[in-house]
């Protein structure tokens, strides 16, 4: 299997034991001591029975957990959620859209999983309380499998069978800020699920990796996506321009020429930023006309790195 897209390198990695605890710490810090004493008892009862009748606990566990603990944010600061992140053996995995629920039912199956299964056939069985969940469950279980070791295979067969539905929370929960979906899955599987979420108007902005997983291939997609769109006189995401823009397709630099020009702030901004990694040499008038006449100074210092032809990916 080609493995593709994998972002963490460089950042913080544990193992799984630590992981679950790192997702226990948030559950202590946000309930109570009869809620962590419920958990507890559930986990403990979970694991005792036998294979039978497990899923079957672990499912009405997971429907308790919707009753009894609260549906607020893991993080209640607005602003802090786009950087709130856990470590995983994968790296730190975002949490920022975590509700509450979300967190002790990942933490409940991890454990469980974890104690009860052996690792060749872990994965297997979690398919089969993924199959038998409801929505609310299947996104834990989605979750779950960056905090417990298992055949990647058998993950992946989670990861696409939620990509073979419609629903915006299991397409979200399987590939937007999933470390384990953008790191196993293939360079094909990575590109038709970016394609299917914008056909489902799921934000692509969550892919993580999608940087470096651009090629011609998917910006030539992209390209074609983006044209539909318009001819639809529909929108175009603002990350179609940026993903596409690190190799343009034939057309493509001149479309964003003429969107250095729109009335909308952040029109311009993807503009000048797609424009900036495109770095073609036929676009510096343009970028410099538009440089002298801007007056947004994020939009201004962008088109300023294009102009004098410095790359920043990091945009």
């Amino acid at each position: 299997m080609e493995l593709k897209h994998k972002i963490t390198d460089h950042l913080l990695a544990c193992d799984y034991e630590h992981a679950r605890l790192e997702l226990y710490h948030f559950i202590e810090g946000q309930s109570t001591a009869d809620q962590q004493a419920m958990l507890t008892k559930r986990i403990k009862d979970c694991i005792q029975v036998n294979d039978q009748q497990r899923l079957s606990l672990i499912g009405e566990s997971l429907l308790a957990i919707g009753r009894l603990v609260s549906k607020r944010h893991v993080i209640r600061d607005f602003a802090a959620r786009s950087l709130a992140a856990t470590p995983c053996p994968l790296g730190m995995l975002p949490i920022g859209d975590w509700l509450q629920t979300d967190l002790v039912r990942t933490y409940l199956i991890a454990q469980v999983f974890s104690q009860s299964y052996d690792e060749s056939k872990r994965f297997k069985v979690l398919y089969q309380l993924y199959d038998a969940s409801d929505t609310e469950g299947k996104v834990a279980c989605l979750r779950s499998l960056h905090f417990m070791q298992g055949q990647i295979k058998d993950g992946l067969e989670v990861i696409h069978d939620a990509g073979r539905t419609y629903l915006s929370e299991l397409l979200e929960a399987a590939w937007c800020n999933n470390l384990f979906s953008s790191t196993y899955m293939s360079t094909e599987e990575f590109r038709k699920a970016v394609m299917k979420a914008l056909f489902c108007d799921v934000s692509i902005e969550g892919f993580l990796g999608i940087d470096r997983a651009a090629d011609q291939e998917l910006s030539r997609r992209l390209c074609e996506y983006a044209n539909e769109r318009e001819a639809a006189e529909r929108t175009v995401p603002l990350a179609v321009w940026r993903v596409a823009a690190y190799y343009p397709v034939e057309g493509l630099v001149a479309r964003l020429i003429g969107r250095l020009e729109h009335p909308k702030r952040e029109e311009r901004l993807c503009a000048a930023i797609s424009l900036l990694r495109a770095n073609d040499d036929l676009a510096l008038p343009f970028i410099e006309s538009r440089l002298r006449r801007e007056e947004d100074p994020e939009i201004h210092s962008v088109l300023s790195q294009a102009s004098l032809g410095q790359l920043d990916f990091s945009k």
